[in-house]
């Protein structure tokens, strides 16, 4: 199970990789339309209301699953070009399939911000947090009876920070053992494509 969980890219075929995160997009866009939520970048995800995008539009579905998809295909293109840089060319399908896999997480943390009573909280939560923020020079914290919600959001948030963290994880291990790269060659050549891939994906949010 720890494989699996962990590496899957060492246990699963790329079959098997391909229909599991076709699973997992499906689900991430269905359940970021249901809690109001947009995956706008390929580490992000937010509350579509915070988003400054059209929360109104009856095709928020899809322009979610599009999303997915774009988030996806950048970060493949990115870790693509970061392989071939390093001197170890990957076979793209097998790319696809496990960084499609490693969206996995992401699934789960749009499924926990669907739950009515998590996500209106989270959100409530946010709102109630910005408006705390110094409004002039002469205040330079938040008043102490914010202090009480702080730490609610962040306990709300701790399941998000372990989803994304496994999401990274997974997109990592994926491609180090794809490229079989040394920890010296992957670490570095991922965070730059990753970060490449974030500011690209930013850029065409829909």
């Amino acid at each position: 199970m720890k494989q699996r969980l962990f590496y899957p890219s060492q246990v699963l075929q790329p079959r098997t990789a391909w229909i599991c995160g076709a699973v997992a997009l499906i689900l991430t866009g269905a359940f970021a339309t249901l809690g109001g939520l947009v995956t706008d970048g390929v580490l992000d995800l937010h509350f579509l209301l915070l988003s400054g995008l059209d929360g109104e539009s009856s095709s928020r579905w899809l322009q979610n699953w599009a999303q997915g998809l774009t988030n996806l295909a950048w970060a493949v293109a990115c870790l693509w070009v970061a392989a071939k840089v390093i001197g170890r060319p990957v076979i793209v399908s097998r790319l696809i399939a496990f960084q499609l896999m490693a969206r996995w997480p992401l699934a789960l943390a749009t499924g926990y911000l669907a739950l009515p009573f998590v996500g209106d909280r989270v959100l409530a939560l946010t709102f109630e947090m910005v408006n705390a923020l110094p409004a002039g020079p002469d205040e330079v914290m938040a008043p102490a009876q914010y202090m009480l919600p702080a730490l609610e959001l962040t306990a709300w948030s701790i399941p998000l920070l372990i989803c994304m963290a496994w999401m990274i994880w997974l997109m990592f291990e994926s491609y180090r053992h794809l490229t079989q790269a040394t920890l010296g060659q992957a670490v570095p050549s991922f965070i730059v494509a990753i970060l490449i891939a974030e500011i690209l994906s930013k850029l065409t949010i829909w």
